[in-house]
């Protein structure tokens, strides 16, 4: 008898607005119901591409932007056979945020195409369901104040 495939959700949305605590709580009232679930975290900070992403983030190396969306891409491919196998398996994944969240911060900037930010992620496993989860503009700068000095609200809106 095959096995049904799992679904691939997605939690998107802004900084601060508790996407892993819902996919925490996702995956947790999933595996209640009888539903095997695992929550997928991006950035992966385990596998190598996502370590210099990271030494990037706390800025111990300086990259420039198209590198740095193009890495973000690779570390969702790095882990597409282990979706896949999981996927295929049975196992719901819940991931806290996936390539559109790459692509709308990076298209926000000066200089980068809509298209040419979405490219990178052209093939990657096919998404179920997405879930945007919101913040007032208002909300998201009092909880986001200082955490990206090199990104300011005002210049992504």
């Amino acid at each position: 008898m095959a096995c049904i495939r799992g679904a691939l959700i997605v939690l998107e949305g802004v900084n601060k607005a508790k996407k892993v605590t819902q996919c925490e709580k996702l995956v947790q009232a999933l595996q209640q119901s009888g539903l095997p679930a695992e929550k997928i975290r991006f950035l992966d900070r385990t596998i190598t591409i996502g370590q210099l992403i990271s030494a990037y983030l706390e800025k111990k190396i300086d990259l420039e932007d198209h590198t740095v969306h193009l890495l973000f891409s690779a570390n969702h491919w790095e882990l597409v056979p282990l979706m896949k196998e999981k996927l295929e398996q049975g196992t719901t994944l819940v991931v806290d945020w996936y390539a559109f969240s790459g692509v709308a911060f990076t298209s926000a900037k000066p200089g980068f195409n809509l298209d040419w930010c979405k490219n990178p992620d052209v093939g990657l496993q096919r998404l179920d369901l997405v879930m945007f989860l919101q913040l007032s503009p208002a909300d998201t700068s009092c909880c986001c104040i200082n955490k990206r000095p090199d990104v300011s609200l005002a210049d992504i809106m």
